[in-house]
């Protein structure tokens, strides 16, 4: 019985598994502006759990607030304790088909510059 229902999650994973990497990618990019907090903190990637990553606390031009993990030209250049602006580019890979889901959608991000640095220092 026990072998019966891993055999099916198996088959279920597979299915999974296939869909995803039959899909092609349409890709979007978009120039943002995002102000990024003086400290990183962990966080959940996934709605749904998943392991924890460790990453920017950003806040966009809509004053909409999340964390993103790499960006890519930034993570060099970073110091915590300072509070930066900065404008990136954004490249929305999406699934281009109709049987993968929305969520399986990320955005990378790229350092176009950094507009300002502010000391959040202790006084």
């Amino acid at each position: 019985m026990k072998i019966r229902f891993i055999i099916n999650g198996l088959g279920v994973v597979l299915l999974f598994l296939s869909l995803l990497f039959s899909c092609s990618k349409e890709n979007s990019i978009k120039i943002e502006v995002l102000n990024v907090e003086a400290y990183k903190e962990l966080f959940y990637p996934l709605p749904f759990g998943g392991a924890q990553d460790y990453g920017y606390v950003v806040t966009d031009s809509e004053g909409n607030r999340f964390h993103i993990s790499n960006i890519e030209g930034f993570d060099e250049q970073y110091e915590e304790g300072f509070e930066y602006m900065i404008k990136v580019f954004v490249r929305h890979i999406s699934p281009d088909c109709k049987n993968c889901p929305d969520a399986l959608g990320y955005d990378e991000y790229t350092l176009v510059e950094i507009i300002s640095k502010k000391c959040k220092c202790e006084s």
